[in-house]
């Protein structure tokens, strides 16, 4: 089974500790390893990306971009540049994700927007190359049977495409 790092941030989202629980509770039962990074916390993000290194995760879960702040020295993103698969989770198009989609984007990070909506993401940023709309996940009730259902769907698509990446 995985190791797996979901990377939230709660004092932006209030509904990220719920989603997060939600979604680590779903993995578990699965037999995954998984591990809650809340980035709200006053830490430099050398610290944040050095404990994600220290874990050693095979998948990084990021829920509205949390981490897509911090940079390499070249101004890249630095989560790009981890040797994990991300399973990033979007609400819609919110503003506050143009700054952090406009730079490369590895191929290795795959998107679900989960408004239930197609946002047409990648026609605003094209480098994202990899963007779905599966299910819904709403941020009211992200522990919803809709919102458990929405995630397996995801987390089928995401394995199968990991999978497929992996030959």
């Amino acid at each position: 089974m995985w190791k797996i790092i979901i990377l939230t941030e709660s004092a932006k989202y209030s509904y990220h500790t719920t989603a997060s629980h939600q979604i680590q509770s779903t993995l578990e039962s699965d037999g995954h390893s998984v591990t809650i990074l809340d980035i709200s916390f006053c830490m430099p993000d050398h610290k944040y990306l050095q404990k994600i290194n220290e874990l050693q995760p095979d998948v990084l879960i990021t829920l509205d971009l949390a981490g897509f702040q911090f940079r390499t020295q070249a101004g890249e993103i630095a989560l790009s540049m981890l040797p994990t698969k991300n399973l990033n989770l979007i609400w819609g198009n919110k503003p506050e994700y143009a700054g952090l989609l406009h730079k490369k984007i590895s191929l290795s990070m795959l998107f679900y927007d989960v408004t239930g909506m197609n946002h047409h993401l990648p026609v605003l940023y094209p480098d994202l190359l990899y963007y779905k709309v599966l299910g819904a996940i709403p941020p009211e009730v992200p522990d919803s049977p809709q919102a458990r259902e929405s995630f397996a769907l995801i987390w089928a698509d995401f394995t199968r495409e990991v999978l497929l990446s992996e030959g």
